[in-house]
């Protein structure tokens, strides 16, 4: 039997009334497509995050110059910007 995924709103770390697009947008993030050179950032990135996921999240922090919005302290490892952490 497989492992069971969840996502963010069945873990009730979310609870929205709205779409999450709507909810973003009010707050003035915008949508960050996955590019070439994101996916080149990645395999320079040091293994602190086994997440392929995470490390996407990084490689594209560090390519457009963004911080990113966690409490996951372990991104903090790579030297990007991190707020909440």
């Amino acid at each position: 039997m497989g492992k069971k995924t969840f996502n963010v709103a069945e873990l009730g770390r979310v609870r929205l009334t709205t779409s999450i697009a709507e909810v973003a947008s009010a707050y003035g993030f915008r949508e960050l497509p996955v590019n070439f050179a994101h996916a080149d950032r990645v395999r320079a990135l040091r293994p602190i995050h086994e997440d392929p996921f995470d490390r996407l999240l990084v490689a594209q922090a560090f390519t457009e110059d963004l911080a990113l919005v966690t409490r996951d302290r372990a991104f903090g490892r790579y030297g990007v910007k991190v707020v909440w952490g």
